[in-house]
């Protein structure tokens, strides 16, 4: 048998002697996800009760940021503005250096504040403040991280406080997971900010639970909240309950879902149901709400969808866009978003981590400023390094209640 089988085995032989299955040159790792990044996954905490509302899907390998395993950087850290009387938010550097070649705990750190700044590192974390409580303006912080191996990296962060003379009135806080707080001169809007999650996982922390429930500042005085769908990641009716009923003046909108648990707060409760074909606009405290239907996902197991409304929010002239879950990006495609001069947008922040949305945020988007949203939850986890170094423009968050404020506009 063998011999009759000899030259076909000495060809096979010869062809891979010839270097028919010879290795190439490893692909350079990009900090890039080409293919749009779909739904997200349920946690594995979630209830059974709820699972089959949320579609599986095939995880997208999670890149990092490394170009050149031999050198240390920084991604882009976030410029910080203040008003008077407050304070800078703590920074863990950690969260943006990469290409390290060594652990956290064997870095070295060093500081450098300005005339009106002081500046310190201690295990990674700055802490920056003015030192007369009354200066305003901008200043240069520089901070350094070096390896064992005398390789170093620098980032230059700008500190400003702003004078309330030159304050927009225009102001974004960061609640939790996919919650915000935007507040226009005195109009005060929640999205999708009263949340149990998926215990035991992320919930919102205690010092901002309490007063977001009982209506205390800075979540005193809303005028409106908004939640996108029926999800425990972004709606407690028994939350919103104790905040709408510690704050009278509060009107709550969302999917007849969300919206009938609490149908007996009578007409400050409002249920917006658009369609594919048609949008819902509501006129609530005089904040402008178009809702429009952008699918979560459609259960293929014969559950009943779970509806999400996106929104466009309206307030004193200043346009907010949050798209609450969506399966696809493009799904936004047929409302025509860029007519609409935008100002900020909050999307998932996976589709921050892929280059390959940037068509549709620039085209089909246009907004001023990008917020990425769902910190927690998500397959892929959100990735503060790939974000900020696909778009180094997005405004991230470092904690919660930790809040950006919006640039008066260039004269």
């Amino acid at each position: 048998m063998f011999a009759r089988n000899w030259p076909i085995i000495l060809i096979v032989f010869m062809l891979l002697l010839s270097g028919c299955g010879k290795a190439g040159t490893p692909p350079t790792l990009t900090p890039v996800i080409l293919a749009e990044t779909p739904l997200l996954t349920s946690s594995p905490t979630l209830p059974p009760t709820l699972s089959p509302l949320i579609p599986e899907i095939t995880a997208t390998p999670q890149p990092t940021a490394t170009i050149n395993p031999i050198s240390l950087s920084f991604s882009l850290i976030q410029d910080q503005v203040i008003l008077q009387q407050e304070s800078f938010i703590a920074l863990d550097l950690n969260d943006f250096l990469h290409m390290r070649n060594t652990t956290a705990e064997g870095m070295t750190w060093s500081a450098v504040g300005s005339e009106h700044i002081t500046a310190s590192i201690s295990d990674g974390v700055l802490i920056a403040h003015p030192l007369e409580p009354a200066w305003y303006g901008s200043e240069t912080v520089q901070v350094e991280a070096c390896e064992p191996t005398g390789t170093c990296a620098t980032q230059d962060i700008i500190y400003s406080v702003l004078d309330e003379a030159d304050y927009s009135g225009v102001r974004v806080t960061y609640v939790g997971n996919s919650g915000f707080l935007i507040t226009v001169g005195e109009k005060k809007v929640l999205i999708d900010a009263f949340f149990e999650g998926f215990p035991p996982g992320y919930m919102l922390p205690e010092y901002v639970q309490t007063p977001l429930l009982n209506a205390e500042p800075p979540f005193d005085d809303v005028d409106l909240i908004l939640a996108t769908h029926n999800h425990a990641d972004h709606f407690s009716a028994a939350m919103v309950r104790q905040h709408m009923q510690n704050n009278p003046n509060a009107i709550f909108i969302s999917t007849t879902q969300a919206a009938s648990q609490l149908e007996d707060f009578g007409d400050r409760v409002i249920a917006a149901d658009p369609t594919r074909v048609e949008t819902v606009t509501v006129d609530a405290n005089g904040i402008q709400v178009e809702a429009i239907y952008l699918s979560h996902g459609v259960p293929t197991n014969g559950a009943e969808e779970v509806f999400n409304n996106a929104y466009i929010v309206t307030i004193n002239q200043i346009k907010a866009f949050h798209t609450g879950d969506i399966s696809a990006l493009s799904s936004v495609l047929p409302y025509n978003l860029s007519d609409m001069d935008i100002d900020f947008a909050f999307i998932p922040h996976f589709y921050l981590q892929n280059s390959a949305s940037r068509a549709i945020l620039n085209a089909e988007i246009g907004a001023d400023y990008l917020f990425p949203i769902h910190y927690e939850y998500t397959e892929p986890a959100f990735n503060l390094a790939v974000v900020k170094f696909n778009y180094p423009e997005a405004i991230v968050f470092y904690s919660e209640l930790d809040s950006w404020i919006m640039p008066l506009p260039e004269n």
